[in-house]
């Protein structure tokens, strides 16, 4: 997003956008609060940030969370983070964002929590393969 002020017609159709996405997605928004999502992002983010050098103060899990839940929690938190931003130029104040992993991250953490390392690669395409490998993490 850029820096520049949102005008107010802008604004709405942000929110509107944001209630059409809500409304779109039904039931699952049910199934899958807010705050369950942004544990699901932290779980997807955590390991990325730790390769980085980041040091994750609680290591959450994947356990039970499926691939199209890993997705759509993404897609949740960003869609709460456009909500505030929204509101944040209109209102004023403070504002608190997510990191938001795309989806080439998400496939990744959820293949190594799912996959045991082994020197044969779990998928190949066009000579490439993806291998989940043993490292040892510093304490």
């Amino acid at each position: 997003m850029s820096s520049a002020p949102l005008t107010d017609t802008e604004l709405d159709a942000l929110h509107e956008r944001a209630i059409a996405c809500f409304k779109a997605a039904g039931d699952q928004l049910e199934a899958m609060p807010l705050e369950e999502a942004k544990r699901v992002v932290r779980a997807l983010i955590g390991p990325s940030l730790n390769a980085m050098g980041v040091p994750s103060i609680k290591r959450e899990t994947l356990d039970g969370v499926s691939l199209a839940d890993c997705v759509f929690a993404a897609h949740r938190v960003k869609l709460a983070d456009e909500a505030s931003i929204a509101a944040q130029r209109r209102h004023g104040g403070t504002l608190t964002l997510s990191v938001i992993p795309d989806e080439r991250l998400i496939a990744a953490v959820f293949a190594l929590a799912r996959y045991h390392p082994n020197n044969e690669p779990i998928a190949i395409i066009d000579g490439r393969g993806i291998f989940v490998l043993p490292i040892k993490e510093e304490q």
